[in-house]
């Protein structure tokens, strides 16, 4: 039998190049899914910090009382329901007021930024290098009313989805747990259900925490630009609260709305209106976040940052909205698994002494 021909090495088979481009075609692919993929993960694990919300209030009735925890889980929620009734029936005509006019205002301000900007001479050197760009946002403000309100449709939606999920691992939580452990190779079961456990309390004090810092931005916010004669002052205190949700870049993005209602009505409380954002974000930032989350479920400013633009620039808004409590779980996840497991480092979990 003749020896058989050796290969020619300088040229590749045709078969391995064509097995290394499907292999980046399928990378490519699955990179593509994956952005999809991901908007229904957050979803699920936003579901999972309604549940974990639900929890964390309702254990402070049934730790402290004699009632249940299923009951317990009734109550809290029939209490929120009864909360956000009541908060639309007095107060959801007037905000919805607030919101007409405040969408009305916009262009007005706009108009007017484009008006002192002429009389300044950087300002008009500013409108030669950009010319259309405030009439066009002003524009586009106007005809984008229809695409606003399929967002806030669809927003409410995903909300809505949101708390359905959030209901059923409230109240039946185990099942989705063992579920997620059977996934996990036996010997690991228990330290992996550790780490969840540490993970949800972690989450269950960020969530807390946050929740209470809202409500003292909104108010103080909503208060503050009452003082100063700011029209919308119940929209704008809002509007503050709910985006002090996402840290450092939310409390950044509520003050340009107080902004252009100032230039809208009247320019002349604009430094006021500045004054009262800067002192209720130092507030904020000082006193009221450091007492209520107490140093246990704080992360380091810049790496949440980064966190926030690199999922923003992944995923858009829900990443946003949801990169602070990933970050919380996964630095959990992190100083458990690796830093204490592998490393040997005894350092304390974020949210530990919560237990």
């Amino acid at each position: 039998m003749p020896d058989p021909k050796p290969l020619d090495k300088t040229h590749p088979p045709l078969p391995r190049s064509l097995a290394v481009l499907a292999g980046v075609a399928i990378a490519f692919l699955a990179l593509y899914l994956l952005r999809y993929a991901a908007r229904v993960l957050l979803t699920a694990f936003a579901g999972v910090l309604v549940a974990v919300l639900l929890e964390g209030v309702a254990r402070l009735l049934y730790r402290y009382t004699p009632i249940k925890r299923l009951w317990a889980l009734v109550i809290v929620i029939a209490v929120l329901l009864a909360l956000i009734g009541l908060s639309l029936w007095f107060v959801g005509p007037r905000i919805a007021n607030q919101a007409i006019e405040f969408a009305d205002r916009l262009p007005q301000a706009f108009d007017r930024i484009r008006t002192y900007l002429g009389q300044q001479d950087w300002g008009r050197r500013i409108l030669e290098t950009l010319p259309d760009q405030i009439g066009a946002l002003s524009g586009e403000f106007i005809s984008g009313v229809t695409d606003m309100v399929t967002r806030v449709a669809t927003a409410l939606t995903t909300a809505l989805v949101m708390g359905v999920i959030g209901l059923f691992m409230a109240f039946n939580p185990m099942p989705y747990l063992r579920g997620l452990l059977h996934l996990i190779p036996q010997g690991n079961r228990e330290t992996m259900q550790s780490v969840m456990y540490a993970a949800a309390r972690a989450l269950r004090r960020w969530l807390l925490a946050r929740f209470l810092s809202m409500v003292v931005v909104g108010v103080l916010t909503g208060i503050g630009l009452a003082i100063v004669h700011v029209p919308l002052a119940l929209t704008l205190g809002l509007i503050a609260g709910m985006l002090s949700f996402v840290p450092y870049l939310g409390p950044l993005l509520s003050v340009f709305p107080g902004i252009m209602v100032a230039f809208a009505s009247d320019p002349t409380v604009l430094p006021w209106v500045i004054a009262v954002y800067i002192i209720v974000q130092l507030l904020e930032s000082n006193f009221i976040t450091p007492l209520i989350e107490q140093e246990t479920t704080s992360v380091p400013a810049a790496l949440l940052i980064l966190v926030q633009v690199l999922l923003t620039l992944l995923i858009g808004a829900w990443g946003i909205l949801l990169a602070a409590p990933l970050t919380v779980a996964a630095t959990v996840f992190i100083q458990m698994l690796y830093v204490r497991a592998v490393l040997g480092d005894a350092i304390p979990v974020m949210g530990e002494h919560d237990s």
